[in-house]
């Protein structure tokens, strides 16, 4: 087990002993009985091995300012705090690491629900049938050129839509259904003979 005033001359192990003398303010003669003891202790025989075998448990070694690679950033305490800098224009010690505001905590908000389908109109229950077990869907099917969309049951037509059109059925009424449409729909620019409208189509 090293002493601490040997602690500190391994510490300093990269100096000459005259160096290492006037830093710990003894004579080089001291130096040198310590660093035989630490020879002996530490089972090395030159000074090369003795900073391997420093490093190797974790002991501070101070190089000296020459030998010490320079970041150009002495702030940044990972890098700093690897070096003890022995030349009055550097850090003797490593500088405190930088403080960072927390960030705030990410808040998740709730899923919303998408709004409900726009109501069309009122179209005949039987020439649209549904497309599933749950009759969550309907299709247009109807054997003349579109199956006509009513502003109210039995009510005046509004416009026409072509087999295939896909609907969500929103309320019932007897043998009619206000349905909403279940994709975008554009003219096609014909016109149901049977009511004088215009027929629309899936976009």
């Amino acid at each position: 087990m090293l002493t601490n005033r040997e602690r500190e001359v391994v510490r300093l192990i990269a100096l000459s002993n005259k160096e290492i003398a006037r830093e710990l303010g003894i004579t080089e003669g001291t130096v040198k009985v310590h660093l035989v003891n630490i020879f002996a202790k530490m089972k090395v025989r030159n000074r090369t091995q003795l900073a391997i075998a420093a490093a190797a448990i974790a002991l501070t070694v101070a190089l000296p300012a020459a030998a010490q690679p320079f970041y150009g950033d002495p702030y940044d305490a990972a890098r700093a705090n690897q070096w003890r800098y022995l030349a009055p224009n550097v850090y003797r010690a490593a500088p405190p690491p930088l403080a960072y505001a927390p960030l705030p905590p990410v808040v998740i908000p709730p899923p919303v629900d998408p709004p409900p389908p726009v109501p069309l109109g009122w179209v005949y229950r039987y020439y649209a049938p549904c497309a599933d077990p749950d009759c969550s869907t309907l299709v247009v099917s109807v054997g003349a050129d579109g199956l006509n969309v009513r502003a109210l049951p039995r009510g005046p037509v509004m416009l026409s839509l072509v087999n295939g059109t896909p609907l969500i059925p929103m309320q019932k009424d007897g043998d009619w259904v206000l349905v909403a449409p279940a994709c975008a729909l554009v003219p096609t620019w014909t016109w149901s003979w049977t009511a004088g409208v215009p027929l629309s189509v899936c976009l």
